[in-house]
């Protein structure tokens, strides 16, 4: 079938046809670094169906009570919106006020808008060209007017910024009703599209107001809002924190359907997803935007319902679509393959379209979503308290890991409710009446084993390439030896490889070697806002699921009827004709075919190979295909052809190719650099490719759909159902196959998925894997499992970095340094330190091809490349600094001589511009910042990942200097808190290991680890044979247990959670200033700017380049970004924020010297960091070992003595002397401090803090052809000289911005029930305090946990000054009295919170002896995070039916807790009792009805929705409901026990199906210690059930010890977990 092209509309559509068009500067798809969001939502809609004005102004008082959820800057909100009906009561007074009839406001063709038009458009007729589109549509005008507005209420830069908010109403003349809010869409979309209006909402059911400014501001502004007779049934509420200051009103939420908290970290595929479905996506709009538009797009256009609609665009992942019945799974498969998981990533969605409303939470659980029921309303909000306890009905309860709800409101009558299965149900249903029958769906499942046709034998002749020696083709493809190494430490392990201290070679842009594509680029990872997710522990989340072919048609109409393939890893084995690979013989080949050589490869025995090892074949594949639909296009140059215009052929045969029927594209360098042919790097094909059959559509002709046309119940067409795309883009015809030899590793790999290939075989990667001479099949099988293995477990580590689970979502997620503007703009990704004339360009490429030519065909072995290390070149140095051998200017010139002949990073080819005319002296330049003498620190290294003499040096030494160090995610040895208040931090990583009250009092530092650049988005493990008993103390553990570390998201899983984390902090510690650590990615500047918005006080940026104990060696070299690049970034951002005098800016990764530390300070930094240097001050000989735990010297290994160390092997083990290595750390930083007083000298400073930011002093001294920093050496002023300002603002008015109202602090309670206990009992001595509360809400955050502090620093006499020399931290804000007291004596502390309380997130967290919290009602997030003692019991409240209700938690309830205990009557939201270390939990919820399983979902009715007791150490927990799906994963310590009740559906198999695939764990019967556990725990839960009046409840607890053998069974791990050889951390 011969399809037309469409009719062209754009002068791109015209170059099209002409064949004049340029794929490499066609306008693509935005970038992933556009600006995102975190939130609060709200929506609450009204029972019987009924408008009041009370719906309105109960969800405005929610959202309100969720104001810490929002951002500010100077007082004045990120935004607030909310989206309602229309107020037709309001609407009918304005339309007969104008003389028009008043019913009229009640007819269905009654439309409402609201625009917003820049107050910077100059286009008068813009107003005009909105009413002459008005009329095109069919609409009558009944009313325009500005929206009544109070801008009084705006703060300064609101006022400034406000557009001009203008409202239509008019009525649709013709078409069907069913069509009318399909018009008012396509006509939004023309007016965004022909004018510079942003549309707040254009329907006839709802309307939308919003304000940049806070809840106060937005019921203030709009005066409609407070009138009575505003009513409506239904409102959503969002309230805004945007992760940049450069918020305005057009992206604040709602938008036209959704409100959304959270990250899409698969954006960037999802744009191009989108966009492929002729998606018209917001220009400059956010990931919440650009969401909204998709999903109204696919009901739009495609004609889905709402609640199909986010099915399509939120599926349910793999592992449970495979629980579902066989016709549910049709339909999820189905789906998945005409679209599929693009929209990954922390998400609580609350959505509406006319009157069904859909509620639904991430796949991994990351937002939080509560569901109540009040007697007048259904609300779902971020935070359940904000609706009082007293006035529902029933238990609220959390939406659970990828669970959706649905509402369908009726007018006038009882509004209907669906949960999760009856929505699957309805999908089920609608799908049946779209496609008629599942059997239609069904042709398209094409089967993943896929089978060689008959003839599938070679060609007799090899190619030619297989006469090439293996090493000539690995040398031309750019293969350097540490691939080779890293590729058979792969085959011979299945795992990466892990190595320590960081990279130390050069940025591809300065090497002297042969470099590739990607090469030049760094892999992004998850920062805050987005959180990495553990693709160990919570494996069943991950895929690597691939689609091939062409894409099924959403809904009939649609194009296609090809078959479409689906495989569980994009990675395919090479068995075509240009294979050069060689394998022992099968064992059913004869002897004398058996006793012959290694013979080239065959089908079958590549048919063999697949079957062992899962994986298929690309020939087996393509032979699925008619000939006609594979178009084979080699990747090469022809004679006289440049790369540029090879990429413009190549792209062309391809978009040619699909629109000539190919549905499958190989692009294959099999001919490179055979006979005159060049090679093309296959990023820079599949970026090309890929991105021209996105951007190509042909028209679609409906009768060529093998779809029915779907009928009504009554027989009648389905107009509801039937699309009106008309035209379908080629990318979702047809799959890309990349062949490469080029492809060496996994940044490749993965590189490959990002830019687009479907499936990629990586033949290189085969050919030498199995190169290894002598080896049989079974061993070259073996090796080649190993391999496949290993690869497709890093293409999920790559994708779990970046928070994402399924790698169809993996976008463009990576930045270059080093390429030309040109060339990047090819490839559609962020690009830093290129221009038109430098980096890597067209031409250079050209000249590359003849290099690489003369080694394909060089007559000896091809040399591969090698790597340039830094650190062999200058350790001995820096250990003769340390020894006092040498001083500080042998050393400086040593480094940088070294640097300048084998430079590695950025700053190594920077030099100072420095003053001729200084005269200061250098002696006298003043180093210091706060109170410290030295603008250095000893980045965090943890005791476990070094040994203690190292360990305690880095201490002692920066106390004599007095300057920073740090200790590392590992707690603190015990006699050192409290020791170095002001000269040591305490680092606080995800996994909380020693974490404390007592930890996090003993110092004024404390540093929020969210990642480190040489390994971002990794946690780490301690192996049990490294914790030691003192490792143990340290860390709150238990001597020889596996100690691993989660990622950051069970805690810190949006920007506002960060915010809450720094606070309670802060609440806990009030002297303390907070760090927050942060890997450089790109958008670093973005994302500080949500950080210092956060409350922090300093943010610490580390390159990729730092050290580290221990990191895959693929995260070292290939993951995250140079400091400078980050600290630029951010220190600009910060400046434009008015936001740069807040926080301290600090830099580490790979910092070696003075010069170093200068260059980035004139780059921004305040302090910087060294972490390798101080290890190779005390002895460090960068052996690279430092993971196996047998370093030579002592430094990273638990070893003490000699004797020990030959014990276990090691020969030559020098212990480490505490007063040396501290007398060698003085040496190397006071000498680094001397030098750096000469530099800064030089530039004619006396404070070294004065050359902060002065860029303008450094200068490119070299490689100015391979790199330009230009751009990056503009200071500050000049950046932000340079920017368009879109508000034109006096400059004395901007000094002048006032801050917005003063709000009572969110720990205003908890300070005054410290305030009030402490001078309590310390003027009155008493045994016992009891404080009571009746007022608690949401608003109270961190309850007890301020109190707690105060008595820690009360017992242990911590009285020391706050923050750093006056700068940070404040003091106690209790007053002691007069006199000495016994500060020992601490008395028995209650705090009670009754009358249905449900106070905010952080209750007790960092809780302690004496303390007892005890709450009748519930609590949000972070209950009892971080607990060491004391007790914390949640107990269910009472409402005003006098029903016991709630009792229920939100996430991480006991993160990290390592004593004390904590009880909860209720339920639990996901992720409870995370690294438990110790501390007893009691969660009471029960089970209430038989359960059913083969539903799937299972959190959807747990009464723990998920991941409970991941990473638990130590500890009793005691669960008397369902614990929910995937629990026990990475649990190695500690015991759960857990109530068996058969009779509803709760025994052994149903326990055995709710462990995480990842959990190393055995369920067992209970024995005599068991029950003295379990007497124990449960008296302690019925004692507290008792005091509370629940007698009845609590022998019911007790009566579970009477058949104790039969009720209970324990699930215990099952011993050592992880790798004994190596530790991560």
């Amino acid at each position: 079938m011969q399809n037309k092209e469409q009719i062209s509309k754009t002068e791109d559509d015209q170059r099209r046809q002409a064949g004049t068009f340029n794929w490499l500067t066609a306008a693509d798809t935005k970038t992933w670094l556009d600006e995102r969001d975190a939130c609060a939502l709200v929506a609450a809609v009204r029972k019987n169906g009924e408008a009041t004005h009370g719906n309105l102004k109960r969800a405005l008082a929610a959202l309100s009570i969720m104001g810490h959820r929002s951002g500010e800057v100077n007082g004045e909100g990120d935004g607030v919106g909310v989206l309602t009906d229309i107020p037709r009561l309001l609407w009918s007074q304005a339309l007969e006020q104008e003389g028009k009839p008043g019913w009229l406001a009640e007819d269905r063709r009654f439309f409402v808008g609201h625009l917003m038009i820049p107050n910077t458009n100059k286009d008068f007729s813009t107003e005009a060209t909105v009413l002459k589109l008005l009329q095109e549509s069919g609409a009558d005008l009944l009313l325009e007017r500005p929206i009544p507005t109070r801008p009084q209420a705006l703060g300064k830069m609101a006022r400034m910024q406000a557009p001009h908010l203008w409202q239509i109403a008019g009525m649709l003349r013709q078409g069907p009703l069913e069509n009318v809010e399909r018009t008012l869409f396509d006509l939004a979309l023309k007016i965004e599209g022909q004018t510079k209006i942003s549309v707040a909402s254009l329907s006839s059911n709802v309307v939308v107001y919003k304000v940049r400014g806070s809840i106060e501001t937005l019921y203030q502004y709009y005066p409609e809002l407070r009138n009575p007779d505003f009513t409506t049934a239904i409102t959503i509420g969002h309230a805004r924190y945007s992760t940049n200051t450069a918020t305005s009103f057009e992206r604040v939420q709602p938008f036209s359907l959704l409100g959304h908290n959270g990250e899409i970290n698969t954006i960037a595929r999802l744009r191009e997803q989108a966009q492929m479905l002729g998606v018209d996506l917001v220009d400059g709009g956010s990931d919440s935007q650009d969401l909204d538009r998709l999903l109204a797009t696919l009901i739009h256009r495609y004609h889905f319902t709402l609640v199909e609609a986010m099915e399509i665009a939120f599926p349910p992942i793999l592992s449970e679509v495979v629980k579902l019945s066989p016709e549910l799974q049709s339909v999820y498969k189905y789906y998945r393959q005409a679209f599929g998981p693009f929209a990954q990533g922390p998400a609580g969605i609350i959505s509406r379209q006319g009157d069904e409303c859909v509620f639904s939470v991430d796949a991994l659980g990351l937002r939080p979503l509560w569901f109540g029921d009040t007697e007048k309303e259904y609300f779902f909000s971020s935070e359940k308290g904000v609706y009082h306890l007293d006035t529902m009905r029933i238990d609220p309860v959390p939406l659970s890991p990828g669970e959706k709800m649905r509402i369908r409101v009726r007018r006038g009558q009882i509004v209907e409710v669906l949960d999760y299965p009856a929505i699957q149900q309805r999908i089920l249903n609608l799908t049946l009446r779209r496609f008629g029958s599942l059997e239609t769906m069904n042709k398209r499942l094409a089967q993943t084993t896929l089978t060689p046709a008959a003839d599938h034998q070679h060609s007799a002749a090899p190619h030619p390439s297989a006469q090439v020696n293996l090493d000539n083709r690995m040398s031309a493809f750019g293969w350097g030896r540490e691939d080779r190494e890293w590729l058979q430490e792969l085959a011979k392990s299945g795992s990466d490889p892990i190595s320590s201290l960081g990279y130390d070679g050069p940025l591809a842009p300065l090497s002297k070697e042969r470099q590739n594509i990607s090469d030049y680029f760094k892999e992004a990872v998850a920062v805050v806002t987005n959180p990495a997710v553990d693709r160990e522990r919570e494996v069943e989340h991950f895929s690597t699921q691939t689609v091939i072919g062409a894409r099924p048609p959403l809904v009939p109409g649609e194009l296609g009827q090809e078959s479409t393939f689906t495989f569980d890893s994009p990675i395919l084995l090479d068995d075509t004709k240009y294979s050069s690979i060689k394998l022992k013989p099968k064992p059913a080949l004869t002897a004398a075919e058996a006793a012959s050589a290694e013979t080239p490869i065959t089908e079958d025995v590549f048919e063999y190979l697949a079957n062992e090892t899962g994986f298929t074949t690309l020939r087996s594949l393509t032979q699925q295909y008619p000939g006609s639909q594979v178009a084979e296009i080699q990747t090469v140059t022809f004679e006289g052809e440049t790369t540029a215009q090879a990429l413009e052929r190549i792209a062309q045969s391809a978009v040619d190719a699909v629109r000539n029927g190919s549905r499958l594209i190989v692009l294959n360098d099999a001919d490179a650099f055979l006979d005159s042919n060049g090679w093309v790097d296959p990023i820079l094909v599949l970026g090309v490719v890929d991105r021209a059959l996105r951007l190509s559509f042909i028209e679609n002709e409906p009768g060529t759909s093998p779809t029915p046309i779907p009928l009504s119940d009554n027989g009648k067409i389905d107009l509801g159902l039937v699309a009106s795309n008309p035209e379908v883009n080629l990318r979702r015809q047809a799959g890309i196959v990349i062949r490469s030899g080029a492809i060496r590793n996994l940044h490749d790999l993965i590189m490959c998925v990002g830019m687009g290939a479907d499936a990629i075989v990586p033949y290189l990667i085969f050919e030498e894997t199995l190169s290894v001479p002598n080896l049989t099949l079974e061993e070259q099988t073996g090796r080649m499992k190993n391999i496949l293995k290993a690869l497709r477990s890093g293409i999920e580590k790559c994708i779990s970095t970046m928070g994402i689970h399924e790698a169809r979502g993996y976008g463009r997620l990576f930045a270059s340094i080093g390429l030309s503007n040109a060339v990047a703009l090819t490839l559609g990704t962020a690009n830093h330190a290129g221009s038109e004339q430098s980096g890597v360009t067209w031409e250079k490429l050209d000249a590359d091809i003849a290099a690489r030519n003369t080694s394909y065909h060089s007559t000896g072995r091809g040399d591969l490349t090698r790597v340039n290390h830094f650190y062999p070149k200058i350790w001995k140095m820096a250990g003769k600094l340390g020894k006092g051998e040498a001083d500080w200017r042998a050393y400086e010139e040593h480094v940088e001589n070294t640097a300048k002949s084998n430079p590695v990073t950025i700053r190594n080819i920077l030099g100072f511009r420095e003053n001729a005319n200084s005269t200061v002296n250098a002696k006298s330049v003043d180093l210091g910042i706060t109170s410290h003498r030295l603008p250095f620190l000893i980045s965090s290294m943890s005791f476990g990942s070094q040994g203690e003499i190292a360990y305690r040096a880095y201490a002692e030494a920066a106390y004599r200097l007095n300057m920073l160090s740090l200790n590392g995610e590992g707690g603190e040895i015990p006699d050192l808190l409290g020791k170095y208040p002001f000269n040591r931090g305490i680092q606080i990583a995800s996994g909380r290991f020693g974490i404390t009250a007592e930890t996090i009092n003993a110092t004024n530092l404390i540093e929020i680890k969210v990642g480190q650049g040489a390994k971002p988005g990794e946690g780490g493990h301690l192996p049990a044979r490294k914790v030691t008993q003192k490792v143990a103390a340290a860390r709150h553990a238990r001597p020889g247990v596996d100690l691993i570390s989660p990622s950051n998201n069970h805690d810190i899983y949006s920007i506002e959670d960060l915010a809450q984390f720094i606070e309670e902090l802060k609440t806990i510690n009030p002297k303390a200033r907070v760090a927050v650590k942060v890997p450089v990615v790109p958008g670093i500047g973005i994302i500080a700017v949500g950080i210092a918005k956060a409350d922090a006080d300093i943010i610490c940026l580390t390159g990729y380049d730092g050290g580290t104990g221990a990191a895959r060696s693929h995260s070292l070299r290939y993951v995250g970004l140079p400091a400078e690049i980050g600290v630029v970034d951010a220190h600009r951002a910060l400046t434009e924020a008015n936001l740069r005098d807040k926080v301290e800016l600090w830099a580490d990764g790979g910092v070696r010297s003075a010069s170093d530390a200068a260059k980035l300070m004139c780059l921004g930094a305040n302090r910087v960091g060294f972490g390798t240097l101080p290890m190779v001050a005390i002895g460090c000989t960068i052996c690279r070992d430092c993971q196996s735990g047998t370093c030579h010297t002592g430094i990273t290994t638990q070893i003490e003595t000699a004797e020990d160390a030959h014990a276990k092997g090691i020969k030559h083990f020098v212990p480490r002397d505490f007063e040396q290595a501290t007398q060698a750390l003085m040496n190397v930083f006071n000498s680094l401090g001397e030098a750096l007083q000469h530099i800064v000298a030089g530039l004619g400073f006396e404070n070294a803090q004065q050359m902060v930011g002065r860029s303008d002093l450094l200068q490119q001294l070299s490689h100015c052809e391979q790199i330009d920093l230009r751009q990056m050496l503009v200071t500050v002023d000049e950046y932000i000289k340079d920017k368009p300002i879109p508000i034109e603002l006096p400059m004395h008015e901007m000094a002048m911005i006032d801050r917005g109202p003063l709000h009572r602090p969110r720990n205003h309670l908890t300070t005054v029930i410290s305030n009030l206990v402490m001078e309590s009992f310390t003027n009155y001595r008493q045994d016992n305090v009891l404080f009571e509360d009746d007022k608690v809400t949401p608003v109270d955050r961190a309850l007890g946990t301020h109190l707690t502090g105060a008595l820690t620093r009360y017992r242990n006499s911590w009285d020391w000054l706050p923050g750093h020399g006056g700068v940070g931290g404040h003091r106690e804000t209790w007053l002691p009295p007069l006199g000495e007291e016994d500060t020992r004596s601490i008395p028995t502390t209650a705090l009670r919170f009754f009358s249905s309380s449900v106070p905010g997130n952080g209750l007790g967290a960092y809780n302690a002896h004496p303390v007892r919290i005890v709450v009748e009602g519930g609590a949000q997030d972070g209950v009892a995070k971080g607990i060491s003692g004391g007790r914390v019991v949640i107990l269910k409240g009472y409402n005003h039916d006098g029903l016991l209700i709630d009792g229920s938690v939100g996430k991480s309830l006991a993160y990290g807790g390592t004593n004390g205990t904590v009880i909860v009557q209720g339920n639990a939201d996901s992720r409870a009792c995370i690294r438990l270390s110790g501390a007893d939990v009691i969660i009471g919820g029960e089970i209430r009805k038989p359960l059913n399983d083969s539903l799937g979902f299972i959190g959807v009715r747990a009464n723990v929705k998920g991941f409970l007791c991941e990473y638990m150490t130590a500890g009793r927990v005691v669960v008397l409901g369902d614990p929910g799906p995937w629990i026990c994963a990475g649990m190695t310590g500690g015991v759960l026990y857990l109530r068996i009740q058969p009779h509803l559906n709760f025994d052994q198999a149903a326990i055995q199906r709710r462990l995480a695939k990842g959990a190393k764990v055995v369920i067992r019967e209970v024995g005599e210690d068991d029950l003295k556990n379990l007497r124990e725990l449960l008296t302690v839960y019925a004692e507290e059930l008792k005091q509370n009046h629940q007698s009845e409840e609590a022998q019911k607890a007790l009566g579970l010890l009477i058949d104790w053998k039969n009720t209970f069974v324990r699930v215990v791990p099952l011993g050592q977990q992880e790798d004994q050889r190596i530790a991560t951390e």
